[in-house]
């Protein structure tokens, strides 16, 4: 599964538990490959253990990935990566990014996180050594990026190191966590979910 970072000279990274990978997911992927055009691969990389979320209510790592390649089997601009599943523990990106350098020290990076995730980024692990190794692409809605580019503003002033970028995303509110919420009250929000996933969890009896 590392045979994927050899080659490439740039990936984007779309990182999470996907419990489960929902359109959001898909449709933020679909805009990074979009507007970067430097992007050859958008690796979708599951988190093992989280650092910052409840991880009572995540689903089998079978299953996720499952889903996942469900998911993204039709785009063959994707691919997924179980290098932080292999590594096990909690999964911090520090550690992700230096095993992906340690690789192929020349590759280029994109981080693909939503504003919220940029907001907070400070209280990432190593978190300027991060911004060091890689390009954060912040995904943020058209009517809050001006404010959003200022928080990312701050952060470079402040470390003085890094590159942020950033990318307008349609109108679109999805949530795994509101999902979960839903199939547990027996409600499968397939306007929500690619179809192929909708039809795994309900087959398997996922978030019941």
């Amino acid at each position: 599964m590392l045979d994927i970072f050899k080659s490439l000279k740039c990936i984007g990274i779309m990182g999470g538990t996907f419990n489960p990978i929902h359109n959001g997911h898909i449709l933020m992927a679909k805009t990074a490959k979009n507007q970067m055009a430097d992007i050859e691969k958008i690796i979708f990389m599951p988190n093992n253990i989280p650092m910052y979320k409840d991880s009572k209510d995540i689903v089998s790592v079978e299953h996720r990935m499952a889903m996942l390649k469900l998911a993204t089997e039709k785009y063959s601009w994707s691919d997924i990566s179980n290098l932080e599943i292999e590594r096990g523990g909690i999964t911090y990106t520090y550690d992700t990014l230096c095993q992906i350098k340690d690789i192929n020290p020349h590759i280029k990076i994109y981080f693909i996180i939503g504003s919220d995730s940029l907001n907070s980024f400070r209280k990432w692990y190593r978190y300027r050594d991060v911004l060091s190794m890689c390009t954060l692409l912040v995904a943020s809605r058209n009517n809050d990026k001006d404010k959003v580019k200022l928080v990312g503003e701050k952060l470079l002033i402040d470390l003085g190191v890094g590159d942020i970028e950033y990318l307008s995303m349609e109108e679109y509110d999805a949530a795994s966590s509101d999902i979960r919420s839903r199939i547990k009250e027996g409600d499968i929000p397939v306007e929500l979910l690619p179809a192929e996933v909708s039809k795994y969890i309900v087959e398997n009896k996922l978030y019941r």
